[in-house]
């Protein structure tokens, strides 16, 4: 049984240390390959056969700024459109109120004075919902710019 036992050692042995060689090996002859292969399996650094290494930061700074940029066009465009509605809506009633007042009890004082479908007002708080929701993400998108700054440069640059 003792035989057994050693001869497992050995082999265990044997299979440890084939596998660290063939790891050098990659790492020599294919290191970005090998560099992507273990970035996605999750690792960030690591000590193989005494090399130490560590996986480079990405800077998707310029993404991110890009997309806070998008958000803000969006909620300008946003708080346009809103307005001109808000201006539609008010100009419809000055309007209704006109030809109510010049055209009492005509169809087109009926026509005039009835709600527009859809609702502006509806219209209107959908985007303001929508407002709302884009400034909350355009803040969170602008604390993960500034996260990841900080943590660019706290890696050490190569």
């Amino acid at each position: 049984m003792d035989g057994f036992v050693n001869n497992a050692k050995g082999l265990v042995g044997i299979v440890r240390d084939a596998l660290i060689t063939l790891i050098l090996i990659l790492l020599l002859l294919v290191p970005a390959k090998v560099n992507q292969s273990l970035i996605a399996a999750g690792f960030t650094e690591g000590d193989i056969g005494g090399f130490k290494w560590k996986a480079a930061v990405e800077d998707n700074n310029a993404q991110l700024t890009t997309a806070a940029e998008t958000i803000d066009s969006l909620q300008n465009q946003l708080t346009t459109t809103q307005t001109a509605l808000k201006d539609s809506e008010d100009a419809r009633k000055t309007l209704a109120a006109q030809v109510t007042q010049t055209m009492p009890n005509s169809p087109a004082a009926q026509t005039a004075t009835s709600t527009p479908t859809p609702p502006t007002n509806q219209i209107i708080q959908q985007n303001s919902q929508i407002l709302k929701e884009s400034v909350a993400g355009g803040v969170n998108l602008r604390a993960r710019i500034l996260a990841n700054r900080s943590l660019l440069q706290s890696v050490p640059k190569q």
